[in-house]
């Protein structure tokens, strides 16, 4: 389907049916939570700490570069033995990896009619 014929309907379902965006946030962050106490690698207080500044998510389903980064980053500070490489050395070709990574090309374009989540960047304004 061409961007504009998607960029057009998905302004039209947020004028009509607007989304809160804070209340979905908080919901997840629960969820989040709850998914942290029964994992070695804890993502939650990242999230909220980043999720103003950083693009850590593509779309809904789809982690961005730097989310992907501080999963292998806790992965290689709290399982040192699971690694067969130098930290440094996997820490360098991660770099590279994910330098300028697009994501799998499906994002949800935000718009002028786009509700914002406090403190967002590229949420409405004004």
């Amino acid at each position: 389907m061409p961007d504009e014929m998607l960029y057009l309907m998905r302004e039209m379902a947020v004028q009509q049916d607007a989304i809160d965006l804070d209340a979905l946030f908080k919901d997840d962050l629960k969820r989040w939570r709850a998914c942290d106490r029964k994992t070695d690698v804890k993502l939650t207080a990242f999230i909220e700490s980043h999720i103003a500044t950083r693009r850590l998510f593509m779309a809904p389903n789809l982690i961005g570069a730097d989310l992907l980064r501080a999963i292998a980053d806790r992965i290689m500070l709290n399982f040192p033995g699971f690694t067969v490489a130098d930290p440094a050395a996997l820490s360098v070709e991660l770099d590279f990896l994910l330098d300028g990574y697009p994501g799998w090309r499906n994002e949800l374009p935000f718009t002028n009619a786009s509700p914002d989540i406090s403190g967002c960047r590229g949420g409405r304004r004004g």
